[in-house]
C-alpha cells in the first residue's frame, strides 16, 4: 500500500517506464520535435533519481515552450512529490481540463487519485452542483458560495447547502464529502406557486337622494348617543354620590352599633335602650339610610350600565366599549363591583 507521499513516485515511474502512457513516438516521424521528447525522457529519468525539482524545472519549460496538457501533468506530479499540494492541484486541474487530449484521456485514471490526494493534503474537497434552471446559485451557511455549475472548494465532512433561484422554490441537501473527494449533486428546483391576487376593495355609488337619507340617520344616530351618553355619565355621578353616602351612613352607623353593644351601655338596673337611647337611633337610622342610598346606588350604576354597553351609532358598534359598575352590601361591609367590554 502507497502513502500519500508515495503514490505520485509510483505514478510517475509508471508513466515513465510504460510505452503505451509514455506515448513514445520512432524516431524516423518527421512530424515529432524530438528536442521535446529527448526533454521528456531527461526529466522523468531525474524523477526516477528522485530529483525531483530539477524535473519540475524541464516540465515547467516544456509547458511554456509548447503548452501540452502532458507537460502540465507531469510538472504537477513533481510538486505533488515535492509536497507542493497547492500548485500540484492548480496544474493538474488545468491539464485534466484539456479532456480532448488523448495522452490526457489514456492516463485520467491514474491523474484523478494524486489530484484528491493533493486536495486532502490542504484539507479541502469540492461541491458541485448541478441544476438545469437559470440563475441557479448554492448558498453555505446563509451566504452564496458561487452559482450552479461550478466546483465549490469547501471542508471536508458533513455540510448542508441550498440552491436558490428566483421564481423557484428553495432546496437544502446534506452531503458527506471525503477529504480531496468531489460531491456531485443533480437537482431539480420546483416553480414556485404565484402569489394570489390582492383583492380590490370597491364601494357602491349611492345616489344623491339615498345619501342625504344616510346622513340624516347618522346624524339622529349621534343624536340619540350624545343623549344616551349624557344620561349614562348623569346615572353613574348620581350612583357614585349615592354610594359615597352610603358608604359614609354604614360606618356612622356601625360606630354607633359598637358603642351601644359595648359595656358603657350596660348597668344593672336599666336597659342598654334606656342608658344610650341615642346610639341606637343613630345605628337604625344610619343602617336604614345606608341601605336606601345603596338601593338606589345600585339602580342607576345598572342603568349607566346599561346605557354604556348598549351601541347607539355606527362609531359605537364598531368600537364597543362599555363600562358599568354597581354596588354589593354584605353583613359587615361594603363593595363595589365594575365591568366593561373594550
Amino acid at each position: 500500500m502507497y502513502s500519500i507521499r508515495t503514490a505520485p513516485l509510483a505514478l510517475a515511474l509508471c508513466l515513465a517506464s510504460a510505452p503505451v502512457l509514455a506515448q513514445s513516438t520512432p524516431a524516423h516521424d518527421p512530424t515529432v520535435d524530438h528536442s521535446i521528447e529527448e526533454e521528456h525522457r531527461r526529466a522523468m529519468a531525474l524523477r526516477s533519481h528522485h530529483q525531483d525539482e530539477a524535473a519540475r524545472a524541464i516540465f515547467a519549460r516544456l509547458w511554456e515552450r509548447t503548452h501540452e496538457p502532458r507537460a502540465r501533468a507531469r510538472q504537477a506530479l513533481a510538486e505533488h512529490a515535492l509536497g507542493r499540494h497547492a500548485d500540484a492541484e492548480a496544474h493538474l486541474s488545468e491539464a485534466l481540463a484539456a479532456q480532448n487530449d488523448p495522452w490526457i484521456a489514456q492516463n485520467r485514471t491514474l491523474l484523478d487519485p494524486v489530484l484528491q490526494q493533493a486536495r486532502a493534503a490542504q484539507g479541502i474537497s469540492l461541491l458541485l452542483v448541478r441544476c438545469a434552471q437559470p440563475g441557479a446559485s448554492v448558498f453555505i451557511n446563509g451566504a452564496s458560495a458561487g452559482p450552479a455549475g461550478t466546483s465549490i472548494r469547501v471542508a471536508p465532512g458533513r455540510m448542508t447547502f441550498e440552491l436558490r433561484a428566483t421564481g423557484f422554490v428553495t432546496i437544502a441537501r446534506t452531503v458527506t464529502i471525503a477529504p480531496g473527494a468531489t460531491a456531485t449533486e443533480e437537482i431539480e428546483l420546483a416553480t414556485a406557486a404565484s402569489p394570489r391576487p390582492t383583492a380590490v376593495a370597491t364601494e357602491s355609488v349611492m345616489t344623491a337622494g339615498e345619501q342625504r337619507l344616510a346622513e340624516s340617520r347618522l346624524a339622529a344616530a349621534r343624536a340619540t348617543a350624545r343623549t344616551y351618553r349624557t344620561l349614562a355619565w348623569t346615572s353613574a355621578g348620581v350612583g357614585g354620590a349615592l354610594l359615597m353616602t352610603g358608604a359614609v351612613a354604614w360606618a356612622v352607623g356601625g360606630g354607633a352599633a359598637t358603642r351601644f353593644n359595648s359595656d358603657a351601655c350596660l348597668s344593672a338596673t336599666q336597659t342598654r335602650a334606656q342608658n344610650c337611647p341615642a346610639d341606637l337611633a343613630t345605628a337604625e337610622s344610619m343602617r336604614a339610610l345606608s341601605a336606601a342610598t345603596l338601593v338606589g346606588a345600585g339602580v342607576l350604576g345598572a342603568t349607566a350600565a346599561a346605557l354604556f354597553i348598549v351601541p347607539r351609532s355606527p362609531e359605537q358598534v364598531r368600537r364597543g366599549a362599555a363600562l358599568g359598575c354597581a354596588p354589593g352590601l354584605s353583613s359587615d361591609r361594603v363593595a363595589l363591583f365594575c365591568a366593561g367590554v373594550f
